[in-house]
């Protein structure tokens, strides 16, 4: 008999634990219209970054919808939420970035603030619109401050110490801990604080970046035939904005031309130079693309070997060389693909010859092509 009891009330304890988790349903996301560029992440990964900071949430919804809209102009993403109300109202926040994915992060986590708010409002019982509201515990509910010479608050504009006064549309919560207390209720007659704060908002200047990168070169002008190699370099991109953000770069470089029949040998060069470049101004030709143009330099040794001659030999001479260059660079979340020109003018200038017979002279200016793909740091 005791068995049986006990067996009668595990059943029991059991039955009750699945009518609970039967009447617990989930929140579904929140209608949302999303448009940003092919560069940003998609909707889904949107919904994704939203869901994880929402945790797990419970009860009908607050019938509210979410509107993303993204924008790409003068080298930042611009980013505008707003959060609709039932009735049609809505309240707009802007935030931009020179990182869209940095970006959607941010708005996923300003939507996932004011969703939480809701809900929280939607817990504590308040009062709909027109309606009065009465404290469980029977004490009379507290009074909000009022400021001088406006209207008192009605008791169900006080009821909640979250939600927003009637009449007057919520607010997105900035990206903060804590929740502040309720403002005063405004005067019928004067304007809402959410009016007064509805201008443009500075965009604050992006971070440093830090990148590295590995190129493919082609150079003419130090050897009889074109070079071709590679260099590895990292670059530095200080906090700013507008045209003038400097863009500091250094590397190693390693190029090779293919072997030059001459009259009376076969000439090789081999050419290795420290790569050195600060870009000084930028500007946008259009959307997810910086044109950059500044300083280039080139420091190291040309090496060159003689073959198929009655006398083999080999030499290394210095070389150092300044000019111009320009780039295009598109970026892609943490990556950007960079293609630049430069144009060089040697600091010195060598004559090479088998035997008597000069056969290659560097000259006066040489040109440089590179295509670049850099991986930059958060």
């Amino acid at each position: 008999m005791r068995t049986v009891s006990s067996v009668l009330a595990v059943a029991h304890a059991v039955g009750f634990a699945l009518a609970l988790s039967s009447l617990a349903q989930a929140v579904p996301d929140p209608p949302l219209s999303y448009r940003a560029p092919d560069r940003c992440p998609t909707e889904e990964a949107f919904l994704g970054r939203l869901r994880s900071r929402l945790g797990p949430r419970q009860g009908p919804g607050s019938g509210r919808s979410l509107a993303v809209q993204i924008t790409f102009g003068n080298g930042r993403y611009a980013g505008q939420l707003s959060l609709v109300e039932v009735g049609g109202r809505s309240t707009t926040k802007t935030l931009s970035d020179a990182d869209c994915e940095e970006l959607v992060d941010a708005l996923a986590l300003v939507a996932a603030l004011a969703l939480e708010t809701d809900d929280r409002d939607a817990g504590t019982g308040s009062a709909p619109p027109g309606g009065s509201s009465s404290p469980a515990s029977g004490s009379p509910p507290a009074t909000a401050p009022v400021a001088s010479g406006s209207v008192p608050a009605s008791p169900s504009a006080t009821a909640s110490s979250v939600s927003p006064p009637v009449g007057v549309p919520g607010s997105l919560p900035a990206p903060t801990e804590g929740t502040s207390p309720a403002p005063p209720a405004p005067d019928a007659h004067e304007p809402s604080p959410a009016h007064e704060a509805s201008g443009p908002e500075a965009a604050p200047a992006p971070p440093p970046r830090l990148g590295l990168g590995l190129s493919g070169l082609v150079t003419t002008g130090p050897a009889p035939r074109p070079l071709l190699g590679g260099a590895l370099t990292a670059s530095w991109m200080p906090s700013g904005t507008g045209a003038f953000r400097p863009v500091l770069e250094i590397g190693g470089a390693v190029s090779a031309s293919p072997d030059a029949p001459e009259a009376k040998g076969t000439a090789g060069f081999t050419w290795l130079t420290a790569h050195a470049v600060a870009y000084l101004l930028q500007w946008p030709p259009g959307p997810g693309a910086l044109l950059r143009g500044g300083l280039a330099g080139d420091f190291g040794a040309l090496l060159a070997r003689g073959s198929d001659t009655t006398s083999p030999a080999s030499s290394s001479r210095p070389w150092a060389s300044l000019g111009g260059i320009v780039g295009v660079e598109v970026p892609a979340g943490r990556f950007a693909v960079r293609v630049s020109a430069a144009v060089e003018a040697p600091l010195r200038r060598d004559r090479y010859a088998f035997g008597s017979t000069d056969f290659f002279e560097v000259p006066d200016v040489i040109a440089t092509g590179a295509v670049s793909v850099v991986a930059y740091a958060r």
